[in-house]
């Protein structure tokens, strides 16, 4: 009598969870409207497609916005400076008109229930319930000092791992976004070795449920072997004992994730090299044939050269390939409309421009800095928030970058075609 009333009273629980779970979703992305007064704000969803895209916003119901990291600007008509009121009022009429992305303030990752990193209840919950209860939470790893990298963030703490999940607990669980994150052992599809502010002492876990991947800094290289290993382990464990977790979205980013050559049994990525995953997964002469797609094997060489959408000073990147910015349709048989991928972007444009990288190269003479054609990088973290300003988080980052105020507007990105003609003048 009383496990009946036990295994009921846990199927309404998860029932209830469920309905709720549901209900937040929908909510948090549109799908049901609710009366709001004043202007609504967003921001992006870590939630990845097949590609390991993120194209969803969802609602950030924390925001205020920011209107007092205004700069101080001169009215037009009146030559007067504007009133913290009046240049509130204008901001706020702006993000009326424009769906706004911004938030108020850098948090981290929130707590509130529209939380994505809140762990589900779903059918893979209920099928982890007819295992073992004290097999199921037995700590079989523990690890300390392990630092979880966001883009908002860094979180030191405790990772534990059990036989069905492993989870991170911050130290200092009162500031804000350390909370508990836990995902799921048998959604695990890949773990791949990174280097973290030129360390290489990391791991990166890829998940097969849409989830953001779980960046792990560790204090050394042989914890981080250690941490990849123990987690290596429990999957096979886990998976080998019958465990299925493939259906629906989660079922359709794996399937997408294997076309890409992103085995979901290779878990050991960590111990091979970038050019051992390549010639084993084929992934160049798969795309030259047109079944992977340019931005899918883009993709895939930023994520093999440990780029990750975690660490904001190691970014995916792009190159430039188109050239025209200006036709009103873009021809795509015309070779004029697209760069000269046979050389860097140092030399395109100017000649008198290369020359100079080239003098500078052959004459250069320092005992410590090594010779160089370009004195900027490609990629950092302020590159990364000057062209993604316009959408959380990374318009507070911004913010804090600039010590509390959006930069003057002549320095903040707004043309493409503008952006590129720079990029062919510029020393």
């Amino acid at each position: 009598e009383s496990d009946r009333k036990l295994e009921a009273k846990r199927a309404k629980a998860i029932t209830r969870g469920s309905w709720r779970d549901a209900d937040r979703k929908l909510r948090s992305r549109g799908f049901v409207q609710e009366e709001r007064g004043g202007p609504e704000y967003w921001k992006l969803d870590p939630t990845e497609d097949g590609l390991r895209r993120c194209v969803r916003l969802k609602r950030d119901t924390k925001s205020q916005g920011h209107a007092a990291a205004v700069r101080e600007v001169i009215d037009p008509k009146t030559g007067e400076d504007e009133s913290p009121e009046e240049r509130a009022q204008r901001q706020l009429l702006k993000m009326r008109r424009i769906p706004s992305t911004f938030s108020d303030g850098c948090q981290g990752e929130s707590q509130d229930s529209d939380d994505e990193e809140r762990e589900e209840l779903d059918a893979e919950t209920v099928a982890l319930e007819m295992l073992d209860h004290e097999a199921r939470n037995k700590v079989n790893y523990v690890f300390e000092n392990i630092t979880v990298v966001l883009p908002t963030g860094n979180l030191t703490g405790r990772l534990e791992i059990t036989t069905t999940r492993f989870t991170h607990i911050p130290n200092d669980q009162e500031s804000a976004g350390s909370h508990v994150r836990e995902r799921q052992i048998g959604h695990t599809t890949y773990i791949q070795g990174r280097r973290y502010l030129l360390r290489d002492s990391s791991v990166e876990v890829f998940f097969s449920n849409a989830k953001r991947p779980m960046f792990l800094c560790c204090e050394t290289a042989d914890t981080r072997d250690a941490v990849a290993r123990a987690l290596e382990l429990a999957c096979v464990a886990l998976k080998s004992s019958g465990y299925k977790v493939l259906g629906g979205l989660r079922g359709a980013v794996v399937m997408a994730k294997a076309r890409l050559g992103m085995s979901t049994d290779t878990l050991s990525w960590w111990r091979s090299t970038p050019s051992k995953i390549m010639a084993k997964s084929k992934i160049t002469a798969r795309w030259q044939r047109g079944e992977v797609s340019n931005f899918g094997y883009l993709m895939y060489l930023n994520m093999l050269a440990g780029r990750s959408y975690n660490d904001i000073n190691c970014y995916p990147v792009f190159p430039w390939v188109v050239s025209d910015f200006t036709s009103s349709v873009l021809d795509l048989h015309n070779p004029e409309s697209f760069r000269d991928l046979s050389k860097p972007i140092g030399a395109l444009g100017d000649p008198e421009r290369n020359q100079i990288f080239q003098e500078r190269y052959s004459t250069w003479c320092d005992p410590e800095i090594p010779p160089f054609h370009y004195g900027t990088h490609y990629s950092s973290g302020a590159m990364v928030l000057y062209y993604l300003i316009r959408i959380e988080p990374f318009t507070s980052l911004h913010i804090d970058l600039q010590s509390g105020k959006f930069d003057f507007a002549d320095r903040l990105f707004h043309s493409v075609p503008v952006k590129w003609n720079l990029s062919l003048i510029h020393i």
